[in-house]
This record gives C-alpha cells, structure tokens and sequence, in this order.
C-alpha cells in the first residue's frame, strides 16, 4: 500500500519527467503509462518554456495549482481563462498579462 506524504502540484512536463524516470525502474502502471503516452501525444511545450510561463506568472502571486491550470490550458482568450480560474477572482489588469504570455 502506498503511502502519500505530501501534494503539490505538478506541470506536465514534470510528470513526463518523472513517469520517464519510474519507466526505467519498473513497470509503469496501466493508468501511468496512458498518462504518459497522452501527455507526450498532446503536451508540447519544452522545459524552457514552462520554466519561462511560470516566472512570468509568479508576478500575479497565484496559488501554484491555479498557475500550473494556466500553463496547462493556455488560454488565449478571456473567456477562456476565466473558465480556468473559475471561481478565483483577478483584476482585469492581471489578466491581461496573464493573456499577453500566450499571445
């Protein structure tokens, strides 16, 4: 039985990593290796690129969940974030930067 010591958040290209990692250990999972498989299909953003999208989001001080949501969808339209950010609220302003990184 596994034992969970801590949450956090993680990026896709995170858990690419990670999953790349276990594969070389041991037998990837069922729901891992589809997990794996989807992400490298549909995921296309370098290490380079998340690293600089995640600098440029922590001038808004969001939660990392929600920064990591964003980097994730990217989206490019205003109603478009809006459905990311759901029920957390941020300036106009803040948006507009967080829209400008995507452009």
């Amino acid at each position: 039985m596994t034992t969970i010591i801590s949450k956090k958040a993680l990026t896709p290209g995170k858990v690419i990593k990670i999953l790349e990692k276990e594969k070389e250990k041991r037998e990837l999972t069922y729901i891992e290796e589809k997990t794996l498989k989807y992400l490298k299909t549909f995921y296309d953003l370098s290490p380079k690129e998340e690293e600089r999208i995640l600098k440029e989001l922590d001038n808004l001080n969001l939660p990392d969940y929600l920064k990591i949501q964003i980097l994730t969808f990217r989206p490019k339209k205003e109603e478009d974030l809006k459905i990311v950010l759901y029920t957390y609220t941020l300036k106009k302003e803040d948006m507009e930067k967080i829209l400008s990184i995507f452009k």
